[in-house]
């Protein structure tokens, strides 16, 4: 099953659907929607003939968990809306279709992302490498802000890259962040942490320093220093 969350992706979704639903390795295409979803994408989910569910966005651990049960097959594949599968990723889960008997649970891929359309290469950006491909019987994410998947059992590499696409304006950034920024503020709030002042002007300057200069984000120019800063 190939398991994609959108909300209001128009700049990708389409693509992304489009290289997901090769039957060379998808058995299901399944799409969560956020309740908050542009009428648009969910007409393209039904282009592909994917099957459609609509979920509000209270955390990631539970908006997963929930697309996660709804897949009809062990194994599946996650991907968000502005994630696209590349060639060599492709071959990679045709090949893992055909052959399946491995005795891993869970397999990693490295990330591409692309940052105002510009490959991050530096900055602590690449390899970003997460578990996407797993099989659910012993996978589940915990966590309420910064969701981790949980896999009991080994856990194997595939050759390839999900590609990435971020962020392309500064509008898609702020909404992406007002998001992030909410979600963990409730979270905090709840674990009892207080505001201070030094770490609001602490931070920033320790995270931009980290990332531009030991991290080499220099390396990527304009886009590397814009990254740092945002």
């Amino acid at each position: 099953s190939i398991l994609v969350f959108a909300k209001h992706e128009l700049r990708t979704f389409d693509q992304v659907l489009n290289r997901a639903s090769n039957s060379k390795f998808c058995d299901q295409l399944l799409v969560v929607l956020d309740d908050q979803h542009l009428p648009e994408v969910k007409e393209i989910a039904k282009k592909y003939h994917a099957d459609i569910y609509v979920k509000k966005l209270d955390n990631f651990r539970d908006y997963k968990n929930f697309g996660i049960s709804k897949a009809k097959h062990n194994w599946v594949l996650l991907l968000d809306a502005d994630e696209l599968i590349d060639k060599e990723l492709a071959d990679s889960l045709e090949k893992f279709r055909i052959n399946d008997e491995s005795s891993y649970r869970g397999y990693k891929i490295k990330f591409k992302t692309y940052f105002f359309n510009h490959w991050l290469k530096y900055g602590g950006v690449y390899p970003d490498i997460h578990i996407r491909l797993f099989d659910k019987r012993h996978s589940k994410y915990k966590h309420i802000v910064h969701e981790l998947l949980f896999v009991d059992g080994k856990i194997g590499n595939l050759d390839g890259h999900i590609l990435h696409y971020s962020v392309s304006n500064f509008k898609q950034w702020i909404n992406k962040i007002s998001l992030y920024n909410d979600l963990e503020a409730r979270f905090l709030i709840e674990h009892g942490r207080k505001f201070s002042i030094g770490y609001l002007l602490g931070k920033p300057i320790k995270e931009f320093i980290w990332r531009y200069f030991q991290l080499y984000g220099y390396r990527d120019g304009l886009h590397g220093i814009r990254f740092a800063l945002m």
